[in-house]
């Protein structure tokens, strides 16, 4: 308030640079801070941006050199909300890139349980062939020796 009250009393660049650094580091840059810190949400720091907003507006919306500020104060929340959905898109990014990679993991991982099983298998079919030549000689030997298979 006091800073509304010299601004009304003198418009001066001083003043106008006061209030940008107040809304810039002060304000807008405690709630980015916290919300870093894990103190409010995304959510809680979007809604405080846009109540800030509205409230500068409110205030300060009858002076014309404001309108330097006004701009500066869109351009922050619209930067702030392009950092975070950036920031967002990114997280996604990996996780999905490290569910790919866990999903890869795990079909070459079936892939080779399933190539170990087809070599099992086909030695197991090869042992049966042989048994299975083995009983024939065998059924071939017993007919030749005149024993009745019954």
């Amino acid at each position: 308030m006091k800073l509304r009250d010299a601004i009304k009393k003198k418009r001066s660049p001083e003043n106008l640079e006061a209030l940008k650094n107040l809304i810039e580091n002060d304000i807008l840059g405690s709630i980015h801070t916290n919300m870093e810190l894990g103190n409010i949400t995304l959510s809680d720091a979007q809604k405080l941006k846009r109540l800030t907003h509205q409230l500068y507006k409110h205030i300060y919306a009858h002076f014309e050199e404001m309108e330097v500020l006004n701009e500066m104060t869109d351009e922050s929340l619209i930067l702030d909300i392009d950092i975070l959905e950036k920031k967002h898109e990114e997280e996604i990014a990996n996780i999905v890139a490290k569910k790919d990679k866990e999903l890869l993991n795990a079909i070459a991982d079936k892939d080779k349980k399933l190539n170990e099983k087809d070599k099992e298998l086909n030695e197991q079919s090869k042992e049966l062939d042989e048994k299975s030549r083995e009983i024939a000689l065998l059924k071939k030997k017993l007919a030749e020796a005149g024993i009745p298979l019954n």
